[in-house]
């Protein structure tokens, strides 16, 4: 045929769409590809200064987007997955994908909802699963697709889907989506027409869930309608055929007072139709991937610090150093001792007490006067305790304004306050606590202009400038 047609003659894997298709599990030549293109986006940043916030933010709106790419159309094998995750946990941490020390927080918890404490990331093994079943909800809903038609005809047949066994020639990838058969069956909900297309056994199309799993494996036994039969093979006449021997059987009563009307389903000239149902809402007729992901992944309890730090208008990069903080992941000189590394314990601000995450940030006399300095104008007496402090963020004053500004302001403080910890150890800076203030002065007034505009369309809204020049900082700066 190659010949005659003069068609070259090809051998798999072959490229399509810039990914390989293949018939078999993917290889590390495979995948490899991916990698590379991951490990090219890497080092083009490398070189670029970037903060935690920024990094953070290329792999949510980049490599998350290029790695869902493949993960919505293969089953990634488990060691590209921990590959990835290794580059992307380097990169964020360190700047450099083939970085292995240096990380603060465990990418488990990296990987967790930002309300529960992490960054929102998402593990890629559970998030190629997720995907995965997308390709299940196509074989149901997708009459149109090449491939839906191709699995249907090929693999499926005359045999149901939840019933069949895949043979040991069938694809790596058929495999892997028949196994996930059990976590899809409960999402998928039919919408019953006139019954020839939805399996009377196993498929939800009586709200109760399959009917067999009601009934149990002598349901089919009892009733006389067979494992395979659709909807539309168990009525006769405009009504239930049910199999009269045993009539008086707990299974026929169950199922005759679990079953809708009949003749409607008889005289139905509609088509049934698959729904996507992945959490308690109605069923809908597309596939969400973040409400399945939700009903998968439960989020753990939230955090009480949670709105102190990523709160509305916040500064990205400052947020991000607030929440190590509010995590206690800093490297202060504590955690280094109690590693038995042989550091000094004293504050390189104060070197008047042991450096810890409370000393370092309220109870240092140099971040004292630098947190002060606004909380006084602001006639506020905050607690003095880091997790205490935290929780009195969510809500620090009855003017939203003020509110707002103070958020800005304690996450400006850490972040300076570390910054001149760090730029004293290394020997780069030693300033005082009054340039500190003037830093965080000369940094918010930037983000508060555009945040005073936006408020500029609210009915009697006093504006964040006005707030921050009537309260903070009355004589202005030039």
């Amino acid at each position: 045929m190659s010949a005659n047609l003069g068609i070259q003659l090809g051998s798999f894997p072959v490229r399509y769409l810039g990914v390989p298709l293949t018939s078999q599990k993917l290889r590390k030549q495979d995948y490899q590809p991916l990698i590379d293109r991951i490990s090219s986006r890497f080092s083009s940043w490398t070189t670029r200064h970037l903060s935690f916030a920024g990094r953070l933010q290329l792999l949510q709106s980049v490599i998350y987007s290029t790695i869902s790419f493949w993960a919505s159309i293969f089953v990634l094998p488990n060691q590209c997955l921990l590959t990835l995750e290794h580059m992307c946990n380097g990169f964020l941490w360190k700047g450099d994908p083939t970085a292995s020390r240096g990380v603060k927080v465990s990418w488990e918890s990296v990987c967790s909802p930002k309300h529960s404490g992490g960054l929102g990331l998402r593990r890629l093994s559970d998030w190629n699963r997720v995907l995965t079943l997308k390709l299940i909800w196509l074989i149901f809903s997708a009459g149109g697709s090449l491939w839906v038609s191709w699995i249907r005809h090929n693999l499926i047949g005359t045999t149901n889907f939840w019933c069949i066994s895949p043979s040991s020639s069938d694809s790596w990838v058929w495999k892997s989506i028949c196994k996930l058969r059990s976590i899809a069956i409960p999402f998928l909900v039919c919408q019953l027409g006139s019954g020839i297309t939805a399996s009377f056994w196993q498929d939800n199309w009586t709200t109760l869930g399959p009917l067999i799993d009601i009934t149990g494996p002598r349901g089919p036994m009892v009733t006389g309608i067979v494992i395979d039969a659709v909807v539309a093979d168990a009525i006769s006449e405009g009504e239930w055929w049910l199999s009269s021997s045993r009539s008086c059987s707990p299974i026929i009563s169950l199922l005759r007072d679990s079953l809708p009307n009949a003749q409607d389903i008889a005289t139905s000239e509609v088509n049934d139709i698959y729904l996507w149902k992945p959490d308690h809402t109605s069923a809908r007729d597309f596939f969400s991937f973040s409400a399945t992901w939700t009903t998968l992944h439960p989020p753990p309890q939230s955090v009480e610090w949670y709105q102190s730090v990523w709160f509305k208008g916040r500064i990205p990069k400052h947020a991000f150093v607030a929440w190590v903080t509010a995590r206690g992941m800093l490297n202060t000189r504590d955690r280094f001792r109690s590693w038995n590394m042989p550091v000094p314990a004293t504050c390189l601000l104060c070197a008047l007490q042991d450096e810890s995450h409370q000393h370092l940030f309220f109870d240092c006399p140099f971040s004292s006067q630098v947190w002060s300095f606004f909380t006084t104008k602001a006639h506020l007496s905050p607690p003095t305790n880091l997790q205490d402090v935290l929780r009195w963020m969510k809500d620090p004053s009855r003017d939203n304004n003020v509110s707002l500004i103070l958020k800005l302001i304690f996450q400006a403080s850490i972040y300076l306050i570390w910054k001149e910890r760090n730029g004293r150890l290394h020997n780069v800076s030693n300033s005082p606590p009054s340039v500190l203030i003037k830093d965080i002065q000369l940094t918010l007034r930037r983000p508060l202009d555009p945040l005073s505009r936006a408020q500029q369309n609210l009915p009697s809204t006093v504006s964040l400038l006005t707030t921050w020049f009537g309260v903070f900082q009355p004589t202005g700066i030039g």
